[in-house]
């Protein structure tokens, strides 16, 4: 996707997602190119907060699970981890050469 389409696309959700509710921040994370853009709207608080944004830490809800699932499933295919092991020693060891045989 080219960077204006990107920055199109940041600023059309980050308008929806203002619409609903009182703060929102959202991002891009283009894979090809490591690109990064964040936008936010609205404000932290009801009244007279500042506006949220790459650097505001909000509260999540369950759909980190999905997230969570998609970045070991990407660890798994990329990196020849195996979904048997701890997450947390798989994406350790990722950045570091495969995993290599599950530990029981």
């Amino acid at each position: 996707m080219p960077p204006a389409a990107r920055g199109e696309l940041l600023q059309r959700t980050v308008a929806a997602l203002g619409r609903r509710h009182v703060g929102a921040v959202a991002g891009i994370l283009d894979l090809a190119d490591g690109q990064l853009l964040i936008s936010g709207t609205g404000s932290l608080r009801a009244t007279n907060g500042s506006a949220p944004d790459a650097d505001t830490t909000l509260e999540i809800g369950s759909i980190t699970k999905t997230f969570t699932a998609l970045a070991l499933a990407h660890a798994v295919v990329t990196a020849g981890c195996h979904s048997t092991r701890q997450f947390a020693t798989s994406c350790r060891q990722a950045h570091q050469s495969p995993c290599g045989t599950p530990s029981r």
